[in-house]
């Protein structure tokens, strides 16, 4: 289910009181606030963001209400939050006096990237860059997207040369925060360090088995399959080292010779 960001004008015209509110849902943003916004007040939706999962939601959300504090109306965005009716029972704590756009037009990036870490901010880089320079054709150059972000322009081409070596699911799991172990079960290197990464993925892709060469095995195996155990074979070599794979090589070559 898709979860939004929002960010509403709430007006009180008996109170003369103006406020703006930022929040997070799921479903129809135009179906829960229809009522609100046609409404007397004049209250009105400015903008709203769509992500995958709610803790994304959340935690840009987080970001706002900490990055722009200073600007909170506080306890007399109580006044506001009645006017909404039955639409917004709480949230008075995330009403602010002004509205945030003309502090910055793009506030909802700008608090969120201050709570991204260098990788994070490097694939929103590239991701930026690509859409503008490659998918509209815009003319931007690496170095004023990476200084957007906050990041170098070596970090928005390491962020590309990773999508290229791993694919979109490998820099998608590491944009969700996580890490990669670039090590053994044993001992274990959980990175999300794009040049450790690409070194690794190097190593991977170049990574290639005996038993893969192994001419009796080519001819029963398609090469999907052989894909898919030429995977498998260098999985095991990151969890469990070289001593696994060379038994398990003297095992299967046992086997064949003996089989023929």
């Amino acid at each position: 289910m898709s979860s939004y960001l929002y960010y509403i004008k709430l007006t009180n015209k008996e109170e003369n009181l103006v406020g703006y509110k930022v929040g997070t849902t799921t479903g129809s943003i135009e179906d829960r606030f229809e009522s609100l916004i046609s409404s007397k007040n004049k209250n009105s939706i400015i903008e709203v963001l769509s992500y995958e999962h709610m803790h994304d939601a959340d935690r840009v959300e987080g970001a706002i209400l900490n990055k722009y504090s200073k600007y909170l109306m506080g306890s007399s965005a109580k006044l506001l939050l009645k006017t909404s009716g039955n639409v917004i029972r709480s949230g008075y704590t995330e009403v602010f006096a002004l509205d945030l756009r003309s502090i910055d037009s793009d506030f909802a990036k700008t608090a969120s990237i201050g709570y991204k870490t260098p990788t994070q901010k490097a694939i929103m880089a590239y991701r930026e860059y690509y859409s503008r320079h490659k998918a509209k054709g815009e003319k931007v150059g690496q170095a004023e997207v990476a200084n957007q972000f906050g990041t170098t322009v070596k970090q928005l081409g390491r962020a590309g040369t990773l999508l290229k070596k791993a694919g979109e699911e490998i820099v998608e799991f590491l944009f969700q925060g996580n890490k990669i172990n670039t090590g053994t079960e044993m001992d274990p290197n959980n990175t999300d360090s794009l040049a450790s990464l690409i070194n690794y993925f190097d190593k991977r892709g170049s990574t290639l088995l005996d038993l893969s060469n192994n001419s009796k095995v080519n001819e029963d195996f398609t090469v999907e399959e052989m894909e898919a155990i030429n995977t498998a074979l260098i999985d095991l070599k990151s969890q469990f080292g070289n001593r696994l794979l060379t038994r398990l090589n003297s095992m299967l070559f046992y086997s064949l010779k003996h089989s023929n």
